[in-house]
């Protein structure tokens, strides 16, 4: 199992509801971990529909009433720009046709 799918068994009521699991490298670990931490703070009630990867960088949808949240959630895609995906180093965007946020060494490694 992927380290990030062990976030649905530590914020339930916000992850549980996820077809696919959290669809993402376990690099974004501690990214989507506070992001996560952030949310429950700020709105309970929130429940996350999709959490995934799309063209380099987290996508994280959620059903919130909640603007603050959507700040932390901007926030958060917007740092998983310079996080590698696979190993959680610093990272940028690589590649023509599919995209992905890598340091040199995992890019090295695909």
């Amino acid at each position: 199992m992927k380290k990030v799918n062990t976030l649905i068994h530590k914020y339930p009521k916000l992850l549980d509801s996820l077809d696919f699991g959290v669809e993402c490298g376990d690099g974004w670990f501690d990214l989507i971990n506070t992001l996560c931490e952030d949310i429950i703070r700020v709105d309970p009630e929130a429940v996350a529909t999709q959490v995934k990867e799309k063209f380099g960088t987290l996508r994280f949808y959620i059903s919130s009433d909640e603007d603050e949240v959507f700040d932390l959630i901007d926030k958060a895609e917007d740092a998983s720009e310079t996080i590698c995906e696979e190993c959680g180093a610093p990272g940028k965007i690589i590649g023509v046709y599919w995209f992905k946020t890598l340091c040199k060494k995992c890019d090295n490694e695909r």
